[in-house]
């Protein structure tokens, strides 16, 4: 589970990098440049990606730390003895 979280988390950074990086400008017939609002929606849309991934991994690797945690508390070699 932790390993899943691991991979989510480290494609929702990839993807951050990614959209961080992306270029949303395109050349103008004066020679120039100008944003364009369709690239911009894009680069919205893959940090919006990057972030819901980011959180899932992080969610993810929390529950398989807690599980990993709660599972040595309930296993009999953990337990003390009475």
């Amino acid at each position: 589970m932790r390993a899943i979280g691991l991979l989510l988390l480290l494609a929702g950074l990839a993807l951050g990098v990614f959209a961080f990086t992306f270029d949303i400008s395109v050349p103008s017939n004066d020679g120039g440049r100008i944003i364009n609002q369709g690239l911009s929606a894009d680069r919205l849309i893959y940090m919006l990606a990057a972030v819901g991934l980011f959180v899932a991994g992080a969610v993810q690797d929390a529950a398989g730390a807690l599980s990993a945690k709660l599972g040595a508390l309930a296993s009999p070699s953990g337990a003390k003895g009475t």
